[in-house]
């Protein structure tokens, strides 16, 4: 069942993957629970992919991929604060994970990139934020941030593609 899930999710066809974990999901196994999360977050149903991840975490509050998942979906919902926190959670069990650094080292180069917006300096506000895409590059928010810098700089055709990339992404928060 889970074979046949990752196969449909890698072809895109999210509906039909979440058919197939759907049936595993009263086990509580916290993979599945993960997986129907990324895919709800994926969807724009970003209350029920809270509600996966959280049962994931209950059951296995040192899943990493939990913890990562739970960290996108608090992003997407405006709350960075909670999604440092399950950052932090992640990298404390398993802190030579590449992704898990990655994604810390995205958030803090975002949180930078904000602080150059507040101070009026575009130019290195963009610099960073095109750096932060190199560590996580799914990071809708990276995105967002990068679309308004680029419509300050003019480009209003790649500022267009970031927003649409963010919105794909994370299809809630263009709700």
């Amino acid at each position: 069942g889970t074979t046949l899930a990752n196969l449909l999710l890698n072809r895109g066809e999210l509906d039909a993957a979440r058919d197939v974990l759907a049936q595993f999901e009263s086990t509580g196994a916290p993979h599945i629970l993960v997986a129907l999360a990324a895919i709800a977050c994926k969807q724009g149903r970003i209350d029920d992919a809270d509600r996966f991840v959280t049962r994931a975490i209950a059951h296995a509050p040192r899943h990493v991929l939990a913890r990562l998942t739970a960290a996108r979906i608090a992003d997407v919902r405006g709350y960075p604060k909670a999604a440092h926190m399950q950052l932090e959670a992640a990298y404390s069990f398993a802190p030579t994970i590449p992704e898990v650094l990655a994604r810390i080292d995205a958030m803090r180069m975002r949180d930078e990139a904000d602080a150059l917006f507040e101070k009026g300096d575009m130019k290195a506000a963009l610099a960073i934020l095109v750096a932060a895409l190199k560590h996580d590059p799914e990071d809708p928010l990276i995105h967002l941030r990068l679309a308004k810098a680029l419509e300050r700089f003019g480009d209003a055709q790649r500022a267009k593609e970031s927003r649409a990339r963010a919105f794909t992404l994370a299809p809630s928060l263009n709700a």
